[in-house]
């Protein structure tokens, strides 16, 4: 995946152009969202199934159940 320097887009020019930012992280772009000035966000490229050099879907590691879990844990917004 390439790495870019990521884009600063306040929340409101997000919203306003959301299809147009998606497309750049389709693209491997990664966007920080902005709220009054403070980085509340990133809108990141999701790693493609089986990930680069991760040997391929199960195995150790534990976690299990398809990486759900650890997308939430990544935004924050999982239960604790």
């Amino acid at each position: 995946m390439k790495e870019t320097k990521p884009h600063r887009v306040g929340i409101a020019a997000f919203k306003a152009r959301l299809s147009a930012y998606l497309r750049g992280v389709r693209r491997g772009e990664a966007i920080t969202l902005y709220d009054r000035n403070m980085p509340v966000a990133r809108v990141v490229p999701v790693e493609p199934e089986g990930g680069a050099g991760g040997g391929g879907g199960g195995g150790g590691g534990g976690g299990g159940g398809g990486g759900g879990g650890r997308e939430a844990a990544r935004c924050g917004c999982a239960k604790r």
